[in-house]
Order: structure tokens, then sequence, then C-alpha cells
């Protein structure tokens, strides 16, 4: 899902028209977000913070581990349309930079007393699946 579920705010209606699909433990969001998708919902953003997102140790998906719920499971994902949008998705990670190796920066902090520390950091690079 590109969005996380919890940043998403909806009106009655909405939920009114497509129930949440109580089957579904933990991709039930997802699911429930793609049914509404699927049933033209449109989004606007909101410039400003409406709220917070935060992982804990009772994190439903930690406890349940492999859960083997598919929240794809109505996907055909070998058709044209997957495949094209899998290479479209490559491309344009290809041309933003995918192929560079992940690079370190160096920099340094002075602290109130002039004390300079060096430091650096290696900058992350995502990858892509072989699926």
């Amino acid at each position: 899902m590109p969005v996380q579920s919890c940043s998403l705010l909806f009106r009655r209606q909405i939920w009114e028209r497509c129930h949440y699909p109580v089957e579904y433990r933990v991709v039930g969001d997802h699911v429930w977000f793609r049914r509404q998708m699927k049933l033209g919902l449109k989004l606007v953003s909101v410039r400003k913070p409406i709220g917070i997102f935060t992982w804990h140790e009772d994190d439903i998906a930690k406890r349940l581990g492999s859960h083997g719920e598919d929240a794809l499971a109505d996907v055909n994902r070998k058709t044209l349309g997957m495949r094209s949008a899998k290479l479209w998705f490559r491309f344009h990670h290809l041309t933003q930079g995918g192929l560079f190796r992940p690079r370190t920066i160096n920099y340094e902090i002075f602290d109130r007393s002039g004390t300079r520390q060096k430091k650096s950091a290696v900058l992350p690079r995502l990858g892509l699946s072989r699926n």
C-alpha cells in the first residue's frame, strides 16, 4: 500500500459503502483500501500534521509473525498491466540513480568548546526485488 492507512481520514459514507474485511487480522486495511480505490475513491492531501504512527512491541504483525494472509490474492501478477508497471518502476528507479553504489558522507561537528568531531554516514540504498 503506498500510504500507511493510519494517515488517512475517511468520511462515514466511505466506511458504509464498503465494509472493512474482518476475515483478515493483519492485512485487512490493505484489502479494504484497494477495494475502495476500485470503487473510485478520490484522495486529497492535507499539508499539515493530522496524526502520528508508531511501531511498538505489541504490534499484531510482530506477534503473529509470518501470518500467511495474502492481501493481493485477487491480483494476477502475470498480466501485461502488472508487468509493465514493474518495468516502469524499475526504469524510473534506474534513471533516478538506482545503479549508483551507496555513498559515504563525511561531516564534522563542532561542540560549544570548539572541539571538532569527524563523523561519516553511509546513505541508504533501496534495492530492486528479483520477482
